[in-house]
């Protein structure tokens, strides 16, 4: 009996996927904010960028680049965001640019307990707490997408998250599920308490269970770059073309 293999999702199917609920949720907000399916199907976005930025974690070999691009395409889109809302609402990069340095930190911590460095263990835990008070008190202060709650998806997904490239297939395969859980974990956090459509975000799981673990053919790394704020150029505009039209 030939083997039945389940379907895959590459990394690009889930950047494509993710950018395409998000183009939806986003229409729904200007143009039918009285539709509620529009939200509904936009849930899918967030978790599944959240989750592909602990796998961007795993796999960077520079760290500090990858959260102070992050950082700096979020501050640089608020200019965007603010131009075409007027609001100081913070964009969904700052969000998870400020999940980032407590995945380092977990990072940190795991591979000093596996090493049995126990200073490097205090120092580790010392910074974990450090960077997610400061995350608390930074959601806290300002106005962000999804809040403290939001910063703690990515964060969350990475718990089981490995760096160690010698895994084999079925101890990663194993490693990618508990992933998933956990991030199902913190989108009922972020959910609670079930009063609006976030609960939704719970169906990207199974298309995060199907992540093969490959980037795809295409190189589509900066791909998130370039779409957040060109999508919402392109619905702003709209939205103010039709205003000046009508």
């Amino acid at each position: 009996m030939s083997k039945i293999n389940s379907p895959k999702l590459s990394g690009n199917a889930l950047k494509i996927i993710g950018a395409v609920t998000m183009f939806i949720d986003h229409t729904g907000v200007l143009f039918f904010p009285e539709i509620i399916l529009f939200r509904v199907i936009g849930r899918l976005s967030f978790p599944i960028f959240a989750y592909l930025i602990a796998e961007g974690c795993r796999h960077t070999k520079n760290l500090l680049k990858y959260f102070l691009n992050l950082s700096i395409f979020g501050g640089l889109f608020q200019f965007v965001y603010f131009f075409f809302t007027g609001s100081c609402h913070m964009n969904i990069f700052i969000t998870y640019a400020i999940s980032l340095p407590m995945i380092y930190a977990l990072q940190h911590l795991k591979s000093s307990l596996k090493d049995k460095r126990y200073l490097h263990v205090a120092s580790a835990s010392f910074y974990l707490a450090a960077s997610t008070v400061f995350a608390y008190i930074f959601h806290s202060t300002f106005s962000v997408d999804y809040g403290f709650a939001g910063s703690l998806v990515p964060f969350a997904s990475s718990i089981c998250m490995s760096r160690d490239a010698t895994l084999c297939e079925s101890t990663r395969r194993r490693e990618h599920l508990m992933s998933v859980f956990f991030c199902g974990i913190s989108l009922v956090c972020l959910a609670y308490p079930f009063k609006d459509v976030q609960i939704f975000g719970l169906t990207a799981l199974p298309m995060l269970a199907a992540y093969s673990g490959e980037r795809g053919k295409s190189n589509l790394k900066n791909f998130f770059y370039v779409f957040y704020p060109a999508h919402l150029v392109i619905l702003y505009g709209l939205k103010e073309l039709i205003n000046h039209l009508n």
